[in-house]
């Protein structure tokens, strides 16, 4: 109430904190929408950027986040461990790469992530890479993950479509705004829906094509000159 501006980085946010305002008798004046600009988003690949050992360009798929509850790590490591017991992460040598530090209420699902013998080495957890690794990362990646429970923005969605790389998103909170039709988004909560997407993106990518020449041709990102 004592903002003379409330700015939104997305009309979701925005919805989202008028609806609550109003169920908590909250005042809130003036409000505007502004995306964040993305100049120097893109991690650029160097000559020296290298994928880490046991991790092949165009054969895994790559999730960019803190590891946090609402992030959607436990829907995806799940859906993995349904997919090597259905032994296609194994016949196709496809993996899984978590790229984040370690957030809050995690320990659990950080000690499955790393000992998890059902894992098979199939999921690397990477909680420490510098530019030129991320960069690495994301040109390598077939394609890109994002199950966020919300978001209010969902900078990694820009960071994969720099690197025209098509992603399996959610629908939490922004981040369908963002996605802006380029990518699927699925209800977080929909685990079968994510099992069935992600089995078909590795099995057919040609599954990826139009979203991947959609990213190409029609994704602009914001400048922080605009914004």
């Amino acid at each position: 109430p004592l903002a003379d501006l409330v700015v939104f980085t997305a009309h979701a946010s925005k919805r989202d904190a008028l609806a609550y305002c109003k169920a908590h008798d909250l005042n809130i004046n003036e409000t505007c929408v502004v995306p964040p600009g993305a100049d120097g988003v893109a991690p650029r690949v160097t000559a020296e950027a290298t994928l880490p050992p046991g991790i092949e360009r165009g054969r895994y798929a790559l999730f960019v986040s803190t590891v946090e509850p609402r992030k959607g790590h436990q829907l995806i490591y799940n859906v993995w461990l349904k997919l090597l017991s259905e032994g296609l992460p194994q016949n196709t040598g496809f993996k899984l790469v978590f790229v984040g530090r370690p957030g809050w209420k995690v320990d659990k699902l950080i000690d499955q992530l790393k000992n998890d013998t059902r894992l098979l080495g199939s999921l690397h957890l990477l909680t420490s890479v510098n530019d030129n690794q991320l960069a690495a990362l994301y040109d390598g990646a077939a394609f890109c993950l994002y199950p966020s429970e919300y978001e209010g923005y969902g900078l990694p969605i820009i960071e994969a479509f720099l690197s025209e790389k098509a992603l399996l998103a959610s629908t939490g909170g922004a981040i369908p705004e963002v996605v802006a039709g380029l990518s699927p988004c699925l209800d977080p909560h929909d685990e079968s829906l994510w099992h069935s997407m992600l089995r078909q993106w590795i099995v057919d990518p040609t599954a990826r094509v139009p979203y991947e020449a959609a990213i190409r041709t029609r994704f602009r990102s914001t400048s922080w000159s605009t914004s």
